[in-house]
């Protein structure tokens, strides 16, 4: 009796702590689970909300929508694109189509060559590239993007460094 009611626990337990564990690519609508190494929809190119313009805090609300994933702050600014959300579509497009190409042949985070398949983004204004090889370079990037815009402007200066 003991024994069961110890597995009980540990089973409870285990299924509370599987939350925490998802990966933090969103869910695209209509999908069940998080995409595997893919990401099959654009990446929200800012980083503050797109209905407000606030900086987020450590947990912004992530969705979705028609192709575009988009960062709100609260629930309710998730409501708000959800219903009308072309003029906020518009402005993550807009982003897109000015932003300045990737410079480089390789990924920022893990060195490898890029190849066609590859996962393109924008971020502040600037189009990077990361791989989708062995391990996930869109989500290291997402988790601290500070390191690899800094990268990518050292990068590009060494670049047009003249030579000695």
């Amino acid at each position: 009796m003991k024994a069961t009611i110890n597995t009980l626990i540990i089973v409870a337990g285990l299924v509370l702590l599987c939350p925490l564990s998802r990966s933090a690519v969103p869910i695209p609508d209509g999908q069940t689970t998080a995409p595997a190494q893919k990401v099959d929809y654009k990446p929200y190119p800012f980083d503050t909300s797109i209905v407000t313009g606030t900086k987020f805090d450590a947990h912004p609300v992530v969705f979705v929508q028609d192709g575009y994933e988009v960062k709100v702050s609260v629930a309710s600014e998730e409501d708000t694109v959800k219903k009308t959300p072309a003029p906020f579509l518009a402005k993550i497009k807009e982003a897109y189509a000015k932003a300045k190409p990737y410079p480089l042949d390789t990924c920022l985070v893990c060195g490898m060559k890029l190849e066609d398949d590859d996962i393109t983004f924008v971020y502040l204004g600037q189009q990077y590239k990361v791989c989708g090889g062995d391990e996930d370079c869109y989500e290291v990037f997402q988790k601290d993007p500070a390191t690899y815009v800094k990268k990518l402007a050292d990068a590009t200066k060494s670049a047009q460094a003249p030579a000695k």
